[in-house]
């Protein structure tokens, strides 16, 4: 009888965490879908992301959630900071170091609004 209570109970939990579209487990990624809610509204967006903060892991996944012509580029923190390439309507910071959010600012005369944040990601919407 208790086999049967915790097979039922397991299955349960299985049937709940399948309609899941992210589960409180994965807290590196967890809002990874409403980050792609985010960029998907947009057009021709681009993704500038650096190699901190677990973010090469987090933007390859995010990817596998972005439409077909949304665009990701990976920084090297050592480099010095580039200007945005042109050509793209939207362009977002995947958890961007304050270091880099302020050059970009001083650098393109551009404004940052923060869209999503939590423990381990951020996402930044640049608005020229």
């Amino acid at each position: 009888m208790l086999g049967a209570v915790v097979a039922a109970t397991a299955l349960l939990s299985c049937l709940h965490n399948a309609q899941q579209e992210s589960l409180w487990t994965k807290g590196i990624s967890y809002h990874l879908p409403q980050v792609a809610q985010e960029v998907n509204r947009s057009t021709s967006p681009l993704i500038v992301g650096n190699r901190e903060r677990h973010n090469p892991g987090n933007l390859l996944a995010l990817s596998t959630l972005l439409r077909d012509d949304a665009s990701i580029q990976f920084l090297a923190m050592q480099d010095p900071t580039p200007p945005l390439p042109p050509g793209f309507e939207s362009v977002y910071l995947f958890s961007p170091t304050p270091t880099y959010r302020e050059e970009l600012v001083a650098m393109e005369g551009v404004r940052l609004e923060r869209l999503v944040h939590d423990l381990h990601l951020e996402l930044w919407r640049v608005v020229r």
